[in-house]
Parts: structure tokens; C-alpha cells; sequence
């Protein structure tokens, strides 16, 4: 993937966004422009007041983070302090809070408004995954952090409003084909065309983030980290045993992830080369980054006492008792 593709593809996104945004400006305007003029014309006026309503529903808004438990450093001081090592090894910025979320999953996000930056890891998530590929999470999540193009605000927002115009105009299965259906499947292609250039600049930052984890961890850590991550289906059974059986959500997942078959293991490692990741996904194929890491063949290890593992995992199940012990039926 060459470097001008890939400057090229980031150009088209940042044009699009422009674009949406404009667009969404001007249909404010119209509406103020639309009120000024038919004023006290009761019918112009409540066609002034529809498009206010449409501009007002389809306002550029952030998505909110998922639920879950924020810490600031104060509150999780051992495990910031295992992030602090990272970013510092990393060169990278530290985050201002961590979010421990439910989900089967782990992500980076810088809040647009405040500028802070936030790292979520599920507590399933961390159940599954050993000690060093715990480092090999955060070190990946650490790495888009310090430069990321989808994290982009105009991008962010563009992507977000087409959504959100789209789901307006969009007609119910039921009604017929009209002006409405027209100018939904218009602004679906619009979001097609915005959604191609931001998940395809959107993959080389996958990438480069796992090569920059891998100079902290290892390649090998990484890889199994990342076939790890592949297992969400056996979370979620355990976690659903659990709530029919009234159990322990912590011990269920990991007591699933402690019995299960190698052979389990490695067939849904192998459909998820065989399946995950294409154009129109945020990650490229699995397939292609493995096969990229074990080419870098990096033997990098990231030390941490077993002192502090104990002393952070202590820390990380407390937090996260909040949020499982919620999810109890």
C-alpha cells in the first residue's frame, strides 16, 4: 500500500467531510434565510420550522463512549502506572482517563471537545487475554494515540451527520417510493463514498499500530493477543450462562476461557483469518497482519514484576465490579 494511495485516500476524506459540513451549514441558513422571508405566512413558516427541526435532529454531534467505569489516575494508580511505563517506552501520550467497559473489546478516542484522551478495555476482554498480551493491548491502543487519521473531527462529524440524515429520510419498509426514498438512497451513497475513504485510511493506522506494539512486546505477543481478541463469541456464551445460572459474571468468562479446547481455539482463530477484515472495515484482514508481524519478527519484551501484576489485577476487578456486578440479573 503505497504511501500516496494512502495520502490520497485521507485528501478524499477530509473533502468529503468538508463537503457534509458545508452542506449542513447551509440547510441552517436556508431555514433562518426560509423564516426571515415567508414571516407571517403560516405555511411558509411551519416549512421553515420542518427544516429547523431536520437541521436542528441532523446537527454534527459526537457518538458518546460506551458505558462503563472512567477512571482518572488517582483511582487506578497502578494500572496508570503501567500505561505511563508504556508511553513512555512508546514515546506516546499517556491517556486521561480509562474507561473499562462490558464489551469484548478494547479502543482509543480523544474527546473532541475537551481534547481528552480515553482508553476502554472491556473486563471480558481482559479475562481472556494473558498478562503480556494485556501490555500488547495497551501498547496498540497507546500507538493510535499519538497519531491517528480516524480520529479526525471533521471526519467524525461528517460521518456522523450522513448517518443521521440518512436515518431521518429513510422510509419505513411499508411506504412507497417517492422524493423522500430518492433523497435517503442519495445520501446513502454519500455516506457509501465518505465511509470507503475513512475505513480505508483507517486500516494503514491498525497497521502501524501493531508494528509500534511490537517494538514494545514482541511480534509473537502481539500475535496471539490479536487471535485472542478473536474469541468474543465464548465471552459472551459464559456471560450468558452466568446471568441464567446466577453466577459470578468474572469467574464465568473466566473459567470458559480456562476449559476451552485448543482446538476450539485455534478453528475460531482461523475463521476469523479466513473472514475478518475487508475494504469496508475498520481493520484490514487479520490474515494480512499477522502475516505482516511475523515478517517484523520482533523479539521485544516488556518486563512487569509479579509484585505489581497482583497489585493492578486487584485494582482492575475492583473497578470493574461495579460494572459486572450491574449486569446481574
Amino acid at each position: 500500500m503505497s504511501g500516496g494511495s494512502n495520502h490520497d485516500r485521507q485528501l478524499m476524506a477530509r473533502l468529503v467531510a468538508v463537503a457534509v459540513l458545508s452542506m449542513w451549514l447551509l440547510l441552517a441558513a436556508s431555514s433562518l434565510l426560509l423564516l426571515a422571508v415567508a414571516w407571517p405566512d403560516w405555511l411558509g413558516v411551519l416549512l421553515a420550522a420542518a427544516l429547523a427541526w431536520f437541521v436542528f435532529a441532523s446537527r454534527p454531534r459526537f457518538d458518546g463512549l460506551p458505558p462503563g467505569v472512567d477512571l482518572a489516575p488517582a483511582e487506578a494508580p497502578h494500572l496508570f502506572a503501567l500505561l505511563e511505563r508504556l508511553a513512555r517506552e512508546m514515546d506516546a501520550p499517556l491517556p486521561d482517563s480509562i474507561l473499562i467497559t462490558s464489551d469484548f473489546n478494547a479502543f482509543a478516542r480523544m474527546s473532541p471537545w475537551r481534547r481528552r484522551r480515553v482508553v476502554g478495555f472491556g473486563w471480558p476482554a481482559w479475562v481472556a487475554l494473558d498478562r503480556d498480551q494485556r501490555v500488547a493491548v495497551l501498547a496498540h491502543e497507546l500507538a493510535h494515540l499519538h497519531s491517528d487519521v480516524e480520529r479526525s473531527i471533521p471526519l467524525q462529524l461528517s460521518m456522523a451527520t450522513l448517518y443521521r440524515w440518512h436515518e431521518t429520510l429513510k422510509p419505513a419498509p411499508w411506504q412507497t417510493l417517492g422524493a423522500r426514498t430518492g433523497l435517503a438512497a442519495v445520501i446513502g451513497w454519500l455516506y457509501g463514498v465518505q465511509a470507503r475513504s475513512y475505513l480505508r485510511a483507517s486500516q494503514p493506522a491498525e497497521i502501524s499500530a501493531n508494528r509500534r506494539a511490537a517494538e514494545v512486546v514482541g511480534s509473537r505477543t502481539v500475535i496471539s493477543a490479536l487471535e485472542t481478541m478473536t474469541l468474543g463469541e465464548v465471552a459472551t456464551g459464559a456471560m450468558s450462562r452466568a446471568r441464567m445460572q446466577r453466577t459470578d459474571l468474572w469467574e464465568g468468562v473466566s473459567e470458559a476461557f480456562d476449559r476451552l479446547d485448543p482446538r476450539r481455539r485455534q478453528s475460531i482463530a482461523t475463521e476469523a483469518v479466513r473472514v475478518g477484515g475487508h475494504v469496508l472495515s475498520t481493520h484490514p484482514p487479520l490474515g494480512m497482519v499477522l502475516s505482516d508481524l511475523a515478517k517484523l519478527g520482533s523479539s521485544a519484551s516488556f518486563e512487569v514484576a509479579d509484585e505489581d501484576w497482583k497489585a493492578l489485577e486487584t485494582e482492575f476487578r475492583t473497578h470493574a465490579g461495579k460494572l459486572w456486578r450491574s449486569d446481574q440479573p
